[in-house]
Formats: structure tokens, C-alpha cells, sequence
């Protein structure tokens, strides 16, 4: 809810989402972003400040699209800081950025709706809690990520491992571990998920050796 001041609104002719519906009417209290920062290390956590992208620590809140096709991923604007735990991820940093199609594609990237998020000014979400009735949310589990010295632990609370999963085929996990990493799905992840209506992203669990060249996203 505090980082909904540090957000643009919705695009012109964008459908309104169903969390807008049911929740941004309501007067959240808006701080600066000096106060978030307060509030936050008054906890004991830690902001973030990582200067090239990085899946894990960065959610993306527009793209510009530049006319080469391989420019890489690169941070424009900081919206709102990364905020951790020790080891756990609290808070991905709100970026602006900029690159090529085959790194990054505008209108997907900025506007497919975010899994796992409860509610974005700028976008739609998808969230476990949302459409259980008016108590939902304290009776949904947040997902839990996690970086190691070795590796990030994508939503550590998943009954199934990904990598273990029985019974799919190799298009269907590649399309579950994008939407585990990136928080939202490709039109082609989004298409091969759906084929499947006892496929739910939120049932699994993944860990990705770091890689710290690895700056693409669909």
C-alpha cells in the first residue's frame, strides 16, 4: 500500500482491473519516498540500491523500446528502492528501463499482469487472496523469496519443486519458470499454462544459480 503514491496510473484505454475495483478507492496513505526508506530500515531491513537490472530485485514499471533490437536491459528511473531482510526479499525496486526486443518487449514486460501482487496503480495483478471474500488477505500466505551466496529461492513455500515436477512436458515447465521468475507470463507461458486448468504457478518452488550476465526478459 505505501508504494502505490510512487506509481503512474494506468495507461489510456488500458480495461480497469479487478483489484482496482475492489481496493484503490480506498484513501491509502500516501509518504515520500525518504519516509518509505525511514520506515523500513526502522525495521531492521535494508534498501537496496543495485544499479544494473536484475530480475530478482527489480520489477519493471515501463519500458521504452529502443529502435535496436539487441540493447540490453538498462535502468532509466528508480520509482521506488528494493528492500530486503537479510536473505529475504520484502520489496522488488520499481524501475523505468529501456532496450531491445530481443531483451525486453514493451506491453508485455510493463503491462502483463503481475502474479503474486497484491495490487499496482499501473497495472493489473493476480493474487491467491484476491476474491475470497473481505478477510482474504490475512489468510493468504505471502510468497517468500530468497537470495543465497548461491542462489535465488523463488517462492520457497511451493509444494512442488519445478525442476521434479512429474507429468509435463518440457514447453510446459520452461512457461512455470518464467512466471516464477519474471512474477508474470509471456503471451506464450500465459498460453501454455492455460492449456492446463489444474496449473497453478503458486504450487512451485525454484532455485536459480546465480547468474549475474543474465539480463533478458521476454
Amino acid at each position: 500500500m505505501l508504494l502505490l503514491g510512487f506509481q503512474p496510473v494506468l495507461p489510456v484505454g488500458t480495461e480497469l482491473p479487478w483489484a482496482h475495483d475492489l481496493h484503490l478507492d480506498i484513501r491509502w496513505p500516501t509518504v515520500t519516498l525518504e519516509e518509505y526508506q525511514t520506515f523500513c530500515t526502522a525495521l531492521a531491513m535494508s534498501v537496496v540500491d543495485e544499479p544494473d537490472y536484475d530480475r530478482f530485485l527489480h520489477e519493471i514499471v515501463t519500458v521504452e523500446q529502443t529502435d535496436d533490437p539487441g540493447s540490453p536491459v538498462e535502468i532509466i528511473e528508480r520509482l521506488w528502492p528494493a528492500v530486503m531482510s537479510g536473505e529475504l526479499l520484502f520489496s522488488r525496486s520499481g524501475v523505468r528501463v529501456r532496450g531491445g526486443v530481443q531483451h525486453v518487449v514493451a506491453g508485455v514486460a510493463d503491462r502483463a499482469p503481475l502474479e503474486n501482487v497484491f495490487l499496482r496503480r499501473y497495472r493489473a495483478t493476480s493474487d491467491d487472496s484476491l476474491g475470497w471474500g473481505h478477510n482474504s488477505q490475512w489468510k493468504t500466505d505471502f510468497r517468500r523469496d530468497y537470495r543465497t551466496a548461491t542462489a535465488d529461492h523463488l517462492n520457497v513455500d511451493g509444494e512442488f519443486d519445478i525442476d521434479e515436477a512429474s507429468g509435463f512436458d518440457p514447453e510446459l515447465t520452461s512457461a512455470i519458470r518464467d512466471v516464477l521468475r519474471d512474477r508474470y507470463a509471456s503471451p506464450e507461458a500465459a498460453a501454455r499454462t492455460s492449456e492446463r486448468n489444474d496449473v497453478f504457478t503458486s504450487r512451485y518452488r525454484m532455485a536459480l544459480p546465480h547468474n549475474r550476465g543474465e539480463r533478458s526478459v521476454h
